[in-house]
């Protein structure tokens, strides 16, 4: 029998008080991990308070617990009292790292005992390996007293439940057979970063490896990342599904946290395989927290699933999104005029959050979408000759026009659907097929017409500044043909065959 004096060469107490901030749960799992790394089958915990003991003076509970595996077991008993020896640390499909799992769990003991094949390793005051004779243990079996301060005792079976117990194995704790939970989706050939030791050069290697991710429904309060099966960290979504990364995480030295950059990695793969349940989360519960606020995550989405965003967001068709501009002086015309008279949904992209803002970056501008819907569309190729009467009617609407603008105003015909004039940078295209227009060119409807496209000149929407700019021309063309009597006689002559009073107003 070999007899040590130290149970391990590091800082016995320093390494206890580390395994004792974790949770009874998290500590325990090590002794799951340890055995599942052995290839074992059939694993059983037990963990229980020991009966009649009281808190020692450092406030802590005593508690009884054992792990009896059928794995493979230990046939160099010297490996399991020494921290940084481990052969889990040598593949990414395994679960140990650092040679610490069991001897954290060692480290807050009073005593324990493990019992592996032909060895028994004792920790008391020190550590002693002895051979024992008759049948060998099939595996591994881990009893001990724990002292702990007991948090997450409570929740200590509702912990094991949430396991991700691979499909070949049998897992009990406190005479409870784990039930399997089975992934609702796998994400094949994700590429994430995973550590291995490197026994040649005597250092940790890390580098991005191929791997399969499962997707399950959420267990606990809030999504979890797993490793294998092993709960270690939160996962940063607001989906009700957990993660299980199928190799090992390049969790930190302590194995209770996994860097930020991991975690968005692990996030970004997952979007656009999953941009379905991400649809139904925006859909049922309005958007997810990290597509509304991150423009990368959201430019992964699926189609489908950023018009959901959108529509969401925003309560309208996306096809019918427009982009404000709240620099360009007309904007706010031109909204409402889409808005009201065409259903269109003109958002401003600095009020939206990034993520939503992202998605509609390429959505068509106020500006634009108003020259396409609202502006005027005609045809000037293959219009009939021009006659006689449109050409004197062009002449006196340039004459008026003009006039009211106090610079040279240009007339050309146009032929189109839903409109009587239109206006163009100091030309006004007047549409043949408007009858009023050539028919009765000093009416009341024309020449407000002809004072219309005028006040386009100063407002390209239809304003409150618009229709004050119309009342003011329409004021000037009255002063105007009060002071040019003869004017209007001269054209109501031409164009009426008669003489006729300058109108009092416009």
């Amino acid at each position: 029998m070999a007899q040590y004096k130290d149970r391990f060469a590091v800082d016995l107490e320093k390494r206890a008080s580390l395994a004792r901030s974790r949770s009874l749960g998290r500590l325990l799992k090590e002794l799951l991990a340890n055995s599942l790394d052995a290839g074992a089958t059939e694993v059983t915990i037990t963990c229980s308070p020991c009966s009649g003991t009281r808190r020692d003076k450092a406030g802590l509970r005593a508690f009884d617990f054992t792990c009896e595996d059928n794995g493979g077991g230990c046939d160099e008993p010297e490996i399991l009292r020494t921290v940084g020896s481990s052969t889990s640390d040598l593949h990414p499909q395994t679960r140990g790292r650092f040679g610490q799992g069991l001897i954290d769990v060692v480290a807050a003991c009073e005593r324990a005992e493990i019992r592996t094949l032909r060895y028994r390793v004792q920790f008391d005051t020190g550590c002693k390996i002895s051979v024992v004779r008759g049948d060998p243990v099939p595996g591994m079996i881990v009893e001990g007293l724990l002292r702990h301060d007991g948090n997450g005792f409570a929740k200590l079976t509702d912990y094991f439940r949430s396991i991700i117990v691979p499909a070949n194995v049998r897992l009990a704790f406190n005479g409870d057979v784990i039930a399997h939970r089975q992934a609702e989706r796998t994400v094949e050939e994700m590429e994430l970063p995973t550590v291995v030791y490197d026994p040649n050069r005597s250092r940790w290697k890390r580098f991005n490896n191929p791997t399969s991710v499962e997707v399950l429904p959420q267990w606990g309060d809030e999504p979890t990342i797993y490793e294998l099966g092993i709960p270690v960290d939160r996962m940063p979504w607001s989906l009700p599904y957990d993660v299980n990364v199928l190799q090992k995480t390049p969790l930190d030295t302590e194995r209770d946290m996994l860097p930020a950059r991991y975690k968005d990695s692990l996030l970004q793969q997952l979007v656009s395989p999953l941009s379905d349940k991400f649809r139904r989360a925006t859909e049922e519960h309005g958007v997810p927290d990290e597509i509304a606020g991150d423009m990368d995550l959201a430019g992964r989405l699926s189609d489908d699933a950023k018009e959901a965003v959108v529509r969401t967001t925003t309560g309208a068709d996306p096809k019918m999104i427009v982009r404000r501009n709240p620099f360009d002086a007309d904007d706010s015309s031109e909204s409402a005029e889409l808005e009201q008279r065409h259903g269109y949904k003109p958002v401003n992209l600095g009020h939206l959050p990034r993520g939503v803002a992202h998605l509609l970056k390429d959505a068509p501008t106020v500006s634009k979408t108003h020259d396409e819907v609202c502006k005027v569309h005609f045809r000037h190729g293959q219009l009939p000759p021009e006659t006689r009467r449109q050409r004197e009617c062009m002449e006196m609407y340039m004459a008026l026009a003009s006039a009211v603008l106090k610079r040279t105003i240009t007339c050309e015909r146009g032929r189109g659907s839903g409109f009587s004039a239109a206006w163009n940078d100091g030309a006004i295209t007047l549409n043949i097929d408007v009858s009023c227009l050539w028919d009765d060119p000093l009416g009341e409807e024309s020449v407000g017409t002809i004072l219309h496209e005028c006040a386009h000149d100063k407002a390209s929407g239809h304003s409150i500044t618009f229709q004050d700019e119309i009342a003011r021309l329409g004021a000037r063309l009255v002063a105007w043909v009060a002071d040019n009597p003869s004017w209007w006689q001269k054209w109501h002559k031409r164009l009426y065959g008669g003489d006729a009073t300058p109108p009092a107003g416009a």
